[in-house]
């Protein structure tokens, strides 16, 4: 009886490793992309007919868009902290932009899908998301680095 060749072994012994990781399924990459005051009328995706959101509308094309999508508070904060916690505004406290940061008792989706063995990153793009008012919570990255023209403190005092 003729022995199989290194090639013929090396191709069962991958042939097997892929009939078992078939067998498991793989965890979906997920990304969640939000866009603050942006007219969801004005997206290729929802059916705009001229070209201003190529890259969004490539996103899309391969992932889930929703069409009836609501939020729980008109101001960026307490609406990203709902969308974090699945709560809304009289549960987890977050009320305006400034006066507020996400209690750290909440529990956030990053965090759940960190216990999951997902990788966790936010790249933010408005002060009031910095990780000052603590929605980094279970990111892994959190970039938060923005150019802003008042800190913090000085947006409190103008109040």
């Amino acid at each position: 009886m003729r022995r199989p060749s290194g090639i013929v072994l090396l191709g069962l012994v991958l042939a097997s490793t892929l009939l078992a990781a078939c067998g498991r399924p793989a965890k979906p990459n997920i990304l969640l992309v939000t866009l603050d005051t942006t007219r969801a009328d004005r997206l290729g995706c929802y059916g705009y007919s001229q070209p201003t959101s190529p890259a969004i509308d490539a996103l899309a094309a391969d992932g889930f868009v929703f069409d009836n999508a609501f939020t729980t508070n008109p101001i960026t904060l307490p609406a990203h902290t709902s969308i974090m916690t699945g709560s809304y505004p009289v549960s987890h406290g977050v009320r305006d932009n400034t006066s507020f940061v996400a209690p750290d008792e909440l529990h956030t989706l990053a965090e759940v899908l960190s216990a999951a063995d997902y990788e966790t990153a936010a790249f933010v793009g408005a002060f009031v998301l910095d990780s000052s008012f603590n929605l980094d919570q279970g990111f892994s990255t959190y970039d938060d680095r923005i150019e802003a023209s008042w800190s913090r403190d000085e947006l409190q005092e103008r109040r």
